[in-house]
């Protein structure tokens, strides 16, 4: 698949409604939400998505999630810049709800909960609301992206 191709299907993915981005290793027994206790600052890094809804992301299709402070990169494996976005996630709730501003649209809503290694963020996109349960809206799962990942080009 070439380079075109791939930016191209990179974008599509993190678009707002087109977004999807989600990830399918929901365990929750009974439908009952976790709590989490740890802080937003683990989430500060650069995450690798594994799956999309209930699929795998496609082989050679790379995309990276680098959380800053209030702001989250997309980037294909290449360090190329497909999106940047604000975000805040408020630890009061349970379980804590991750927010996404993405311009022109209404705000993506969801929750995010740390499972073993693996981060997931469950997101309602171009709604404007929360999720009502872990099944509505779309799972997203990432790992920590291997350092033999990392960009090489400067920025």
């Amino acid at each position: 698949m070439n380079r075109l191709k791939l930016n191209k299907m990179a974008r599509v993915l993190c678009r707002g409604t087109l977004l999807i981005l989600t990830v399918a290793f929901v365990a929750i027994a009974g439908g009952k939400q976790p709590a989490t206790t740890q802080s937003s600052d683990q989430l500060q890094a650069r995450w690798q998505a594994i799956s999309i809804g209930q699929k795998a992301v496609p082989r050679g299709l790379q995309v990276f999630w680098t959380f800053g402070k209030d702001e989250i990169t997309v980037t294909d494996n290449e360090g190329n810049e497909i999106s940047r976005n604000k975000y805040s996630v408020d630890l009061t709730t349970k379980p804590p709800t991750f927010t996404r501003k993405v311009a022109g649209e209404k705000d993506d809503i969801g929750w995010i909960r740390f499972k073993e290694n693996e981060l997931q963020i469950l997101l309602t996109t171009n709604r404007g609301k929360p999720p009502k349960s872990w099944d509505d809206g779309m799972l997203l799962v990432f790992r920590p992206a291997p350092s033999s990942t990392q960009p090489t080009c400067d920025r």
